[in-house]
């Protein structure tokens, strides 16, 4: 049962690093997590990644050690988490939009409850691994650490779980968040609800802008993917191979870093590299933690103010 992208195995791969574990260790004989003929897939079986999670639970010390390793790993892990803090005021949206878009993206079958709001920004809610999947006290004892840091990707203090109530099956919490100052909770959540909605133009209009100031004709897509007369990854400027080489980027997130810095959007990338627009944004995400910036748009500023 593939239910789980394999953006959460890159995440696996950043706590290994950051705590020493070997990473060979976690995904011995796990055959859908394993590249195939070189291609990364999209979505890997659950019960591989649940193998995976326990594997790495028992050799960085428990519950403790993987708390660790995921405090240790922020600075680098969930860049696009990293890039909330321009959008979101609050951590409570901030949150419930993870939890209730972004964990579908990620895994297609896990169950989340109404987070329901208890008021002095606290919050409760329950998720559950449906039948037939593999339970795992594991996957739950995992939130509890993702939960405490995550308004850190805010740049706010950590949250407070003041309950944790877990079986294999399913998992109920209680969180306390930072209180937000100066803003008044009216103002701020309606600055958070506005600035959500306008994210997610983002990405386009800043592929229009670049376009724009670069002078490249708009138009449609040739059936190479290719806009017209639109240099493409292999072509890229000199700088950029620079860049790519500084980056230290495998072949394929040097193609995608071509396109990227052109200020193409993740769909035309996935069209002219002839590749699913996931595995565009899987690749993105490992560039610009390697770039150590947290959004496509400062990594451009980062790399054509280089170039100005």
């Amino acid at each position: 049962m593939r239910e789980v992208s394999v953006r959460m195995i890159h995440f696996v791969r950043d706590l290994a690093r950051v705590s020493g574990v070997d990473e060979s260790a976690l995904f011995e004989g796990l055959a859908s997590v394993l590249p195939v003929a070189g291609v990364e897939p999209d979505w890997i079986d659950w019960n591989d990644f649940i193998e995976v999670l326990e594997r790495f639970e028992r050799i960085s010390g428990g519950p403790e050690g993987v708390g660790r390793a995921m405090r240790a790993a922020a600075p680098i892990a969930y860049p696009e988490l990293r890039a909330f803090a321009s959008v979101f005021v609050l951590p409570i949206p901030a949150f419930r939009f993870v939890m209730t878009k972004l964990m579908r993206t990620n895994y297609r079958h896990i169950a989340i409850e109404t987070i329901e709001e208890l008021g002095g920004d606290r919050i409760r809610w329950t998720q559950s691994i449906p039948e037939p999947h593999r339970a795992s006290e594991a996957f739950h004892r995992g939130t509890v650490s993702l939960v405490e840091i995550f308004p850190r990707h805010l740049d706010l203090a950590e949250a407070r779980v003041e309950s944790a109530i877990i079986t294999a099956r399913e998992a109920s919490f209680v969180v306390q968040f930072p209180v937000v100052e100066p803003l008044s909770t009216r103002s701020a959540r309606a600055v958070s609800s506005a600035a959500s909605v306008l994210a997610v133009q983002l990405d386009h209009a800043f592929s229009t802008i670049i376009e724009t100031l670069r002078g490249r004709p708009e138009g449609p897509l040739r059936g190479d993917g290719q806009t017209p007369n639109a240099p493409g990854a292999n072509g890229a400027p000199k700088e950029v191979h620079d860049w790519a080489e500084r980056l230290a980027l495998s072949p394929r997130q040097r193609e995608v870093f071509a396109l990227l810095v052109e200020g193409r959007a993740n769909k035309d990338i996935a069209a002219a590299l002839r590749c699913s627009e996931r595995n565009v944004e899987f690749h993105v995400g490992r560039i610009l933690r390697a770039a150590r910036v947290s959004s496509r748009a400062e990594l451009l500023v980062k790399v054509l103010g280089a170039r100005a």
